[in-house]
């Protein structure tokens, strides 16, 4: 799906810019069992293997972009702090670059890990909760967009990607779209998190560009209030 999501700005963006918006960022830790091991509640389960890289919907899209060879973007972000919060910074600064981090604000709280134990049988994701993000770390990071919007062109493109971290209002998706959107600017949402009153800022703007919204099944279950039935994502 991330892919997806890439090829639709590519396509859009060519010759324009995008900023992703992925506030809910984490280290992510793949726990890869054996092959022939399956995940049994209450087993003991020793890795085979353990992988570390960058979590966060924002985040893995701004990678795929990258590997798509489209080099103009910024990742507006909290990257926590700590060394798992300054593992992530320098893994991303190292693959997309100082100008893609500028938008970036190193909050005090910690930065959350997220751990896929990896079966043969099944995968379970472990989250551990993000850390509260203060009204001025907030502010620090609309300032950074509001002078990178009165300094540079509109965006050809606005990713607005998953969940908040605590402390953030459910607004703050929308300020970020009126802060920056341009009548051109294809904006794309794959969160249900602060979405009522995006939506309506979207609808109330006089210029706007097309909107997509992208949600799973179990995120179209959370919208209209139902219980899942099956494992649906």
């Amino acid at each position: 799906m991330v892919a997806i999501h890439a090829l639709l700005l590519t396509s859009w963006v060519m010759g324009g810019s995008t900023v992703i918006v992925g506030l809910n960022a984490a280290l992510q830790k793949r726990f890869i069992l054996t092959p022939a091991t399956t995940l049994v509640p209450g087993d003991v389960h020793r890795a085979a293997e353990v992988q570390t890289g960058v979590g966060g919907k924002g985040q893995d899209v701004a990678i795929a972009l990258w590997c798509l060879n489209f080099k103009k973007l910024q990742l507006a972000q909290f990257i926590g702090s700590g060394a798992e919060g300054n593992q992530v910074f320098d893994l991303l600064q190292d693959l997309l670059g100082a100008d893609a981090m500028s938008l970036t604000v190193r909050p005090a709280s910690h930065m959350r890990t997220c751990t896929t134990i990896v079966a043969s049988n099944a995968s379970t994701e472990l989250v551990e909760p993000s850390g509260i993000i203060t009204s001025d770390e907030q502010d620090e990071l609309m300032t950074k967009l509001s002078s990178s919007s009165d300094s540079n062109a509109s965006p050809g493109a606005l990713c607005i990607m998953g969940s908040m971290p605590p402390g953030c209002p459910p607004e703050m998706y929308a300020d970020i779209y009126e802060r920056i959107h341009g009548e051109d600017t294809l904006c794309l949402i794959d969160s249900v998190v602060g979405l009522e009153p995006l939506l309506k800022t979207i609808a109330n703007s006089k210029t706007r560009g097309p909107t997509i919204l992208k949600v799973n099944a179990s995120e179209l279950c959370r919208l209209a209030k139902v219980k899942k039935t099956r494992s649906e994502v």
